[in-house]
């Protein structure tokens, strides 16, 4: 009775860790897949392999250090919430957007400084405005 006691034992031990297995395996394979994911999708786009393989890197190592700080703080879902949060900031998709920002702001400073310049530039030319006021 003693062995068939252990062997019931062990088969549920064997599938305990089967499935941890399983769940870790889903851990390495969903980070690696999205990463190879944005890597395609920036050389689909136009990008060059320089701008996919940065994407590639840092959707790895968001996804892996966001994950793992979630999963430390919160569990399954925090794993979930700080991969992708990870794979967001790792592959620069919060940087691109802040640099387009920033760039939008020094457009749309220049363009005003342009228009300004071009106000202050007509009313300093006497001769001109004296040509307009004579039509």
């Amino acid at each position: 009775m003693a062995a068939k006691d252990a062997a019931i034992k062990a088969q549920k031990e064997g599938a305990k860790s089967a499935k941890l297995a399983t769940w870790k395996a889903k851990h390495m394979i969903g980070p690696i897949i999205s990463s190879g994911w944005d890597f395609f999708e920036a050389i689909y786009y136009g990008g060059t392999m320089t701008e996919g393989f940065l994407r590639d890197t840092g959707t790895s190592f968001g996804l892996h250090a966001g994950g793992f700080y979630g999963e430390q703080r919160f569990g399954r879902f925090g794993y979930l919430v700080g991969s992708q949060l990870g794979s967001w900031v790792g592959a620069l998709e919060v940087g691109l957007d802040l640099w387009y920002m920033m760039w939008l702001m020094e457009c749309i400073t220049w363009f005003s400084l342009f228009k300004l310049q071009k106000v202050l530039f007509v009313k300093h030319r006497p001769m001109k405005n004296l040509k307009l006021l004579r039509t």
